[in-house]
């Protein structure tokens, strides 16, 4: 028996029909279903959780705002905590003009100064993967900690990056006071790296995938911590060893919608299968000089919490702002300070620890209280928060006394079961449950489970819930009272709009208590085919009895279906088509492999897919590919059915080639998508161009004379023609917008204005990215429509009487505008120096295709290229050219060198006087060594005529063709052929003097391989293709005549099932996807052509396994 009497500490119970919570979440609509799960934890373990989505508050920061302070101000509970979700150019923040940046604070800040009272942070996802990524390292973090190997969460690094001013004592008292109180929690090991005893970032990096909870950054920074720290998050490997990055210097997180920073790359890194980096990122979206000392009280303020009783990161973070505000009361650096992650994140200070929990196991309904004892290692813990949770019936949460024990009061109105869930600091979650018993001597109903039924034609029989199918359901229902229910009546009901219920009342007749009993009649439902796989579909069966007793019951449809994904490509470039190195290049023909894997949970039949090109200078000459059934998680290859491609000589080695890949299959309803496949040729040269990206860009630099495209290094001193631009020259780390004499066109896009970085870039529009940490591109952590003559780390400041200057002109004569890095010094290597510009053309004045404005970088002085960037990126950070990154060049980049031209434009190149054949058509004549019914057999030869087409821009001379085998039951009997001369846009075939062939007797199979190889003056190349026969014993006939097009897109197809009575006719002749006949007893579900007499009738079969309901 519980004792009465105990002192409760902060004990609520909700009704769920108010309005109130403690934890807001605001979201994007994008991620608002991804959320949910992280919101359902907090509101389980008693964190009352409401989600609200943009589109109904509005999305302008005062409308953020707005609500905010309305919650605040009238919920009971109010917001405690609040979490936005989205990156700034999803969800704003908010922009402080006075203190010139961007902050989160804003929202945190409900009574009107500057200080924030309730905890804020942000998840700065762009995408729903990056979500769900930052979502998962949550619920990993509190629910799941990796305690396999737990000492990781004793573990620290502290990070001092000294620069040889004062600043240095006050970065190392700040790590060193970090580590002191990371002593005094117990911690096993606390790092510190320091540049001045030779560690870098790879020690870091080293640190973190062994496992460290928490990271602390002492020194200067803008974008990334600064050489030799500057860390590359995607090298991460920890797992779910996820730490707290504390980065308490300049300008490391960025909350402006045009920028990338090295704080939310902590956040994004890795995927949900495969974690890395970490959990939250702590930093500045603020930079400036002599800030040491605040920042040094910001350190001492969030250590203080971070290891006190407090053990919400939020509390952490908010004071180490009130460190800021009590030492120094400095509005910029407080507003400067945000979070990204979630600000009730429980922080692990030591290795968790099972909760020992006593509650009851069993009680009835109707009003009682409930005593819940909570005790951790054999001791009674005090302050852990407890959280009862029923559905929406009951909703409370408390926190232990002293004596480890929380008392509630509650009133369950219905029988099942009470979530208990206990949370505590350095704890694991306990999750249990309390069972809700009905009221004595009365029958009680509840659900038991479904059944489902499709037979077809309006189902395919796998008794699993598919979109579009008419299903037949059964619901069972289980007495679990005292007395028998009589008369037993279901109405079921759904509200979502995706069913329709056909058949609706249905009865149970009596269930005795104890009992399981099925509706006598079916369910009738109708799901749309726009249902998705795990779905989980709302049903209401609402059930009464005889003595009036009415029950609501709640349950759910598991909606399953297959959904395709293309996965990989294999290039098969055997020779004479190709030089088998696996990869096309220029001239070359050869095929193509492309995996589908069924990502979904139930089997798709039927797959094919058609392959297209988007490079005219590409042609697909087998474009149609077979797969047959995948099954869930299976992935499949068209090993049987390659693509074949043949690629024009005039295209250039690096080249990027898209071409698609349009896939179908069934599972009940049609499933058809599409995918993008980028191929980059092989046979790649320094004296082509660097491209084009998927935009269009292509980079030539001086010595792609082959091009027609090559620039002509012409250096333009504007030392004395122009000016110095302020903000860069003289400077470190600094960006300034400047105004565009011309309207210049870039992606696509128009920009007016320019913002010129100290370090070696500039970008089009207005930009306050200025970090000197290059990155390979394209990259998120990147500036958004970056160009990067020489992005490098450098330093323009008068140091030694000596400082890099940049200047800017126009050029008014020649409608050009010049930026010019004269004599830059790197970063901390003054001796290093590079001089260097860039061209702006006005579009107006030099057009190209898609209207862009082309940009020419050239180089007087090259002292040191081995840590810089070179080429540009457009404004979704998806798409650029990355011609430089730290001594990798592209594989047709020259090397940058003094004396260097590189033009950026959309200019594609010269294309050169090269014939490309291709083939057209071919036509078989059987009528001299066959039957002359038109369909080749076996032990047949037959006359061969092919179509070919120059389409290129050069005339072969003398073209020759060579008929070969490539399979062994084909003999070429009339191999050669002369075409004489081609010229361009000619067609030529070979009806003069037909190729002859015969087939094997006795064939393998029924497809029989060529190889045409095609040789000229100066040309040669090889075609592949494939023609098929009939009557080969076992699966051989090919049922399609010269007329007939099977595939045509308007053929109607038959869905019937395997047995089905027609397939055993005596007439009909039945042939797969690749025109082989197969035996009648067809096992396999898939696409099928029946042939009855002269009728050719497209089917689709269900495979034999899958079953009707009795």
């Amino acid at each position: 028996m519980f004792r009465r009497g105990v002192g409760l500490l902060f004990i609520f119970t909700i009704l769920s029909a108010q309005e109130g919570a403690r934890y807001l979440i605001i979201t994007h609509d994008n991620f608002y279903n991804i959320v949910q799960e992280l919101a359902q934890w907090k509101h389980q373990k008693g964190m009352k959780c409401k989600v609200v989505r943009l589109s109904e508050i509005g999305s302008t920061p005062d409308s953020i705002r707005n609500y905010v302070i309305y919650a605040y101000n009238n919920w009971n509970p109010r917001p405690e905590y609040l979490l936005l979700v989205g990156s700034p150019n999803l969800l704003p923040s908010y922009y402080n003009s006075s203190l010139r940046i961007y902050t989160d604070n804003y929202y945190g800040n409900v009574t009107g100064d500057y200080r924030a009272e309730i905890c804020y942070g942000r998840l700065p996802c762009k995408t729903a993967q990056q979500c769900s990524v930052m979502v998962k390292k949550i619920l990993t973090y509190e629910k799941t900690p990796t305690v396999a190997d737990s000492l990781w969460m004793v573990k620290g690094v502290g990070i001092v990056n000294e620069d040889g001013s004062s600043d240095d004592t006050i970065y190392w008292n700040n790590v060193r006071f970090a580590c002191q109180l990371m002593g005094q929690a117990n911690f096993l090991q606390v790092d510190t790296f320091s540049r001045l005893r030779g560690d870098s970032a790879s020690d870091v990096i080293s640190a973190v995938n062994d496992g460290r909870g928490i990271v602390l950054y002492r020194g200067n920074a803008t974008n990334n911590w600064y050489t030799p720290f500057n860390v590359n998050v995607q090298l991460t490997n920890n797992g779910t060893k996820l730490p707290i990055i504390a980065s308490i210097t300049c300008q490391t997180l960025t909350l402006s919608p045009t920028e990338s920073m090295v704080g939310e790359a902590w956040l994004k890194a890795g995927t949900t299968s495969s974690l890395k980096g970490a959990v939250a990122f702590f930093g500045n979206t603020h930079s400036g000089t002599n800030l040491a000392p605040i920042r040094g009280a910001c350190t001492r303020g969030f250590f203080r919490t971070f290891f006190s009783n407090n053990y919400q990161l939020g509390k952490a973070v908010l004071a180490a702002k009130e460190s800021i505000y009590a030492e120094f009361n400095t509005q910029t650096e407080y507003e400067g300070f945000n979070l990204l992650g979630d600000p009730e994140l429980n922080l692990l200070t030591g290795i968790p620890k099972a909760l020992t929990v006593e509650a009851p196991q069993t009680i009835r309904v109707g009003q009682q209280n409930v005593l819940i004892r909570v005790r951790r290692l054999g001791v009674p813990s005090a302050n852990a928060l407890v959280c009862l949770l029923k559905g929406s019936e009951i909703y409370a949460f408390g926190y232990t006394n002293s004596s480890g024990e929380v008392n509630f009061s509650i009133a369950p109105q219905t029988p099942g079961e009470i979530t208990l869930t206990v949370t505590q600091r350095n704890s694991l979650p306990f999750i249990g449950s309390i069972w809700v018993l009905p009221p004595a001597n009365s029958p009680y109903l509840v659900y038991y489970e479904t059944e489902v039924f499709d037979p077809p034609p309006q189902g395919n029989g796998n008794r699993i819930p598919n979109p579009g199918e008419r299903i037949s359901l059964v619901v069972k229902l289980k007495n679990i009272g005292d007395l028998e229910a009589r008369r037993v009546r279901g109405i079921l009901r759904t509200s979502d709009p995706n069913c329709l219920i056909l058949d609706s009342i249905k009865s149970y007749g009596t269930i005795p208590p104890e009992s399981v009993r099925a509706n006598e009649d079916f369910y009738l439902l109708s799901l749309s085919p726009n249902l998705s796989d795990g779905y989980n579909l709302p049903l209401t069966l609402f059930v009464s009895d005889s003595l009036a007793n009415t029950w609501s019951l709640n349950f759910s449809l598991l909606i399953r279906s297959g959904y395709l994904i293309f996965t990989n490509y294999l290039i098969r470039d055997t020779p004479p088509g190709g030089n088998g190195n696996g990869s096309f290049e220029p001239g070359e023909s050869g095929r193509l492999l492309c995996g589908l894997r069924n990502t979904g949970s139930d089997w798709v039949s039927s797959c094919f897919a058609l392959l297209r090109s988007k490079e005219a200078k590409v042609r697909v000459l087998d474009s149609l590919a077979f797969l047959g059934e995948i099954a869930p998680g299976e992935e499949k290859f068209n090993r049987a059915t390659p693509f074949t491609l043949t690629f024009s000589p005039t295209l250039f080695g690096g080249q990027n080639i898209q071409l698609e890949i349009v896939f179908f299959g069934r599972n009940f309803s049609p499933i058809r998508d599409s995918q993008l496949i980028f191929l980059s040729l092989g046979g790649s040269s320094p004296f082509l161009p660097t491209g084009p990206d998927p935009y269009g860009y292509f980079a030539y630099d001086n010595t792609d004379l082959s091009s027609g495209r090559a620039p002509v290094y012409n250096w333009i001193d504007i030392r004395f023609s122009g000016t110095l631009v302020p903000g860069a020259t003289n400077a470190n780390d600094t960006i300034v917008s400047l105004r565009l004499p011309f309207t210049f066109r870039y992606y696509g896009r128009d920009y007016d204005t320019i913002s010129v970085s100290s370090n070696g870039f500039f970008v089009l529009g207005r930009s306050t990215y200025r970090s000197g940490n290059n990155r390979e591109i394209p990259s998120v952590e990147a500036p958004v429509r970056g160009v990067f003559p020489f992005w490098d780390d450098l330093d323009t400041r008068q140091q030694q009487g000596v400082n890099g200057e940049v200047y800017q002109y126009y050029d008014q004569s020649n409608h050009r505008y010049i930026l010019l890095f004269w004599n830059c010094p790197h970063y901390q290597q003054r001796e290093i120096r590079e001089t260097f510009e860039a061209i702006l053309f006005d579009p107006n004045h030099y057009p190209t295709p898609t209207g862009d404005g082309e940009i020419i970088f050239q180089y007087s002085v090259v002292s040191d290229a081995t840590s810089c960037t070179v080429g540009q990126q457009d404004h979704t950070e998806t798409r650029g050219i990355c011609y430089l990154y730290n001594s990798t060049y592209h594989s047709n980049a020259a090397a940058l060198s003094s004396g260097r031209a590189i033009k950026i434009t959309t200019q594609p190149p010269v294309e050169p006087n090269l014939p490309w054949l291709t083939l057209e058509r071919i036509y078989f004549d059987d009528s001299p060594g066959g039957n002359g019914n038109g369909q080749l057999e076996p032990g047949e030869s037959a006359n061969l005529i092919v179509y070919l087409k120059n389409r290129g821009q050069g005339t072969v001379n003398n073209l020759f063709g060579r008929l070969r085998s490539i399979d062994p039951d084909l003999f070429i009997l009339d191999s050669v052929f002369s075409f004489g001369n081609v010229a361009p846009g000619q067609e030529v075939n070979n009806a003069a003097s037909p190729y002859r062939f015969s087939c094997s007797s006795n064939p393998s199979d029924s497809l029989l391989s060529f190889l045409l190889y095609l040789e000229g003056s100066g040309y040669n190349n090889s075609l592949f293709f494939s023609l098929g026969m009939i009557n080969v014993s076992g699966i051989n006939d090919y049922p399609f005549k010269s007329t007939e097009k099977p595939f045509e897109g308007g053929r109607r197809a038959t869905i019937i099932r395997a047995g089905d009575k027609n397939l055993l006719r005596e007439k009909v002749l039945i042939y797969d996807a690749t025109g082989r006949k197969v035996n009648k007893a067809i096992e396999r579900g898939g696409i099928y052509f029946l042939r009855i007499g002269e009728r050719l009738r497209k089917v689709v079969v269900l495979p034999s396994k899958w079953i009707s309901p009795p």
